[in-house]
């Protein structure tokens, strides 16, 4: 139940008196976590100890591969291929060859570059349609990774981490990471119950 109350924490972005608060108040919540109007609600210091308690355990990665191993048992997940979404920044050392960046500098993809990476317009320098029929294709692939970090986003309230030290920064992405996981089964299984 504890860990429930974590999930709804991070699915709706509320401090723990908010949690609280939230509980008593909404029958939907005390329905999820199997409680009824007789029962007594953890109140807000219980719910942060189970959290630093699971923090302290170190056993937010343990958890996330206990679940994945029940999606691949369930044949929901498969190794055939990775996407990674990048972000670029500026490097202190520049590898390019001349030749490569007079081509660069000339608008043009060296041959050992490979990335898929969008097209952007310019002022005076609109795209021309054969680079807005690239941007397409490789929209197929980013849209990939840009669907779960616009639903991290939009779902779940935001990606900012509010934390003191890196072990609580770590728990608190590795629960995000874990929460967008149990969202995206539950919309999976009911997609495919809707199928038949």
């Amino acid at each position: 139940m504890l860990f429930k109350i974590l999930v709804l924490q991070r699915i709706y972005k509320l401090s723990d008196h908010q949690t609280e608060y939230q509980i008593n108040d909404r029958m939907s919540f005390m329905r999820f976590l199997g409680l009824g109007l007789e029962n007594r609600v953890p109140d807000a210091k219980t719910i942060w100890l189970f959290r630093d308690t699971l923090l302290n355990a170190n056993v937010i990665r343990e958890i996330f591969e206990l679940f994945s191993r029940q999606l691949e048992d369930a044949h929901l997940i498969t190794h055939v291929g990775s996407i990674v979404d990048a972000t670029f920044v500026d490097a202190p050392r520049q590898r390019n060859t001349r030749d490569e960046n007079a081509k660069i500098k000339a608008g043009e993809v060296p041959e050992k570059v490979e990335i898929q990476i969008h097209e952007k317009c310019c002022r005076n320098r609109p795209l021309t349609e054969e680079q807005k029929a690239n941007n397409r294709i490789k929209s197929k692939t980013c849209v990939r990774i840009e669907h779960i970090f616009g639903f991290m986003t939009g779902s779940m309230h935001g990606l900012t981490v509010r934390s003191v030290g890196i072990m609580r920064a770590t728990f608190n992405i590795g629960l995000t990471s874990l929460v967008y996981n149990l969202c995206r089964y539950e919309i999976l299984g009911r997609k495919q119950v809707q199928a038949g």
